[in-house]
């Protein structure tokens, strides 16, 4: 197991694939995995159930200066609780870099891209892997040197119709073949006709077709405690009880609808109004982060 570039164009089956290499990962290796999810849509909730700890969000959404520092700071503490477990082998999942890289510039290019680095270059003699996901096609977005390239694999999915993305990626990694007979397209099981390259393997070769993870019917009923955001020892904590599932919460009443209605009209950010009207703080930041939208959906129901 070893540190690892995803590289592939949206919706081709890398979030797929990687759900089923790290449950692979957890049962014949016992590795530990913990995620930063920052598209962490519903609908795909089910790739990331399995993990040991999950920070997910959708940047998306983020609203103030205030909101993008918080998170920012969460991912921080998160990535230095899992870096500090003490249970081996270990892997730490990153999707979406390119997303990062533009939501979060300066974080990412003063922080991020360090921590990219140094885990992709000697994360593996500490028996820690990066698992980092991206659809750029570009090797340097993440400030990976070519000397450095021999420290981490690289997988790329390809489809008939992503050859730009090819061509780019090939310029920016040589050791990548050009797929010289279409054919295997054809022979591919994906329903996108998706092939793969790692560079353990180093050839060219048709997906398989995977199944789609669903959600259980615990989380289903429940929700799901995916990433604790206090202090780093409250994160490192956390894993050691393996994911949880809390109870069903009751619905948000009157007055604290009232309440959030009023902080937003008064230009409140929504993490002020997480801490401070709704009290949530710390490892119980994610579960007001929650509470918030359901308010939030429900204030725009009936506006």
């Amino acid at each position: 197991m070893r540190p690892t570039l995803i590289s592939a164009n949206p919706r081709v089956g890398k979030g797929l694939t990687v759900a089923h290499a790290y449950r692979q990962a957890q049962v014949k290796q016992g590795a530990v995995v913990w995620v930063i999810q920052p598209k962490y849509h519903p609908k795909e909730h089910g790739y990331w159930e399995q993990a040991d700890n999950v920070l997910g969000f959708m940047a998306d959404s983020l609203e103030s200066k205030e909101d993008i520092d918080d998170i920012c700071e969460q991912m921080q503490r998160f990535i230095f609780a899992w870096r500090q477990l003490p249970q081996r082998p270990k892997v730490l999942i990153i999707d979406e870099l390119a997303m990062m890289k533009t939501a979060f510039k300066a974080w990412y290019e003063g922080f991020l891209k360090s921590q990219l680095t140094m885990e992709l270059s000697s994360g593996e003699t500490d028996d820690r892997a990066l698992w980092a996901i991206t659809q750029s096609s570009l090797v340097g977005d993440i400030g990976v040197s070519g000397g450095m390239r021999a420290t981490f694999d690289l997988l790329t999915i390809q489809t008939p119709s992503s050859q730009s993305h090819l061509e780019s990626l090939r310029k920016s990694d040589t050791s990548i073949p050009p797929i010289e007979d279409e054919v295997i397209f054809e022979r591919s099981f994906s329903p996108k006709q998706a092939v793969f390259y790692h560079s353990e393997i180093k050839e060219w070769l048709p997906m398989v077709a995977y199944e789609v993870p669903e959600l259980s019917s615990a989380s289903i009923t429940g929700s799901l405690t995916r990433g604790n955001h206090g202090t780093a020892g409250d994160v490192a904590e956390s894993v050691i009880s393996r994911t949880e599932f809390q109870k069903p919460s009751q619905g948000p009443d009157l007055p604290l609808i009232i309440a959030v209605t009023n902080a937003l009209a008064q230009g409140m950010s929504r993490s002020k109004v997480i801490k401070e009207v709704l009290g949530y703080q710390g490892h119980k930041y994610q579960e007001g982060y929650d509470l918030f939208d359901r308010i939030k959906s429900i204030i725009e129901e009936n506006s």
